[in-house]
């Protein structure tokens, strides 16, 4: 049996593995499980280091960009996240120091050792009420973020106009669900920081919402916020 490292930020003890992800609640594992299945059927069993310390390593992957030091070669990246979000996704020296490189972005096709790879989402097939027996008109799932700096084509920025529009405009057909909508939008300037804050206090003191249409983390969550 050979061993190789999964390197992926915040994740020991082969929680990159495990069934249902503790830190991205609407991302499950399911392409790092099918790769570690993949891995296991040619005798090569992938861990995160932590799980494979004191054996000896044939090789690494990186799961997206990561400052770590002193990796052996061979090593490999898998670059899923927005170069927005994880820059080094598209740093070209960075990449060079990789033996191959698997990423969905296109951008990069001019560089040796790329291999363009699309994530895809887990589908399952489940019944579904009828359009009469649902009791949601129009919802957003998804999580409270902005980019730290301003990008073109923002769609953070599109997503709280729509669902500000709703809330003004149609509040009785529309709920939001997600991670991080008890709280104001992201803040990085001096001064959205100081509104962000008073906002913040005002949720804590006078059950201020800074979003009105949200109705939990997920839909089990909506028939207690609005009792409450």
């Amino acid at each position: 049996m050979l061993f190789a490292n999964y390197y992926q930020q915040d994740r020991v003890n082969n929680a990159s593995f495990e069934e249902v992800d503790r830190h991205h609640t609407y991302n499950p594992t399911f392409t790092n499980r099918l790769l570690r299945s993949e891995f296991l059927k040619h005798g090569i069993e992938l861990n995160n280091p932590d799980v494979n310390r004191g054996k000896e390593i044939a090789f690494s992957i990186l799961h997206d960009g990561q400052h770590i030091d002193q990796i052996p070669r061979p090593k490999y990246l898998i670059a899923t996240e927005n170069p927005y979000i994880c820059p080094l996704n598209k740093n070209e020296q960075y990449l060079s120091s990789f033996d191959g490189i698997f990423t969905w972005n296109t951008d990069l096709q001019h560089l040796p050792k790329i291999t363009h790879v699309f994530i895809p989402n887990q589908i399952e097939a489940k019944e579904t009420p009828s359009f009469q027996n649902r009791p949601i008109f129009s919802c957003i799932i998804n999580a409270n973020k902005a980019f730290p700096n301003e990008v073109p084509h923002d769609l953070y920025k599109e997503r709280i106009e729509v669902i500000r529009w709703y809330e003004k405009n149609e509040p009785e057909y529309f709920s939001l669900y997600g991670l991080g909508w008890s709280k104001p939008e992201p803040a990085f300037t001096l001064a959205e920081k100081i509104s962000r804050r008073i906002k913040r206090l005002a949720t804590q003191a006078f059950g201020y919402r800074p979003f009105p249409s949200y109705a939990g983390g997920s839909c089990k969550q909506r028939k207690y916020l609005s009792e409450n």
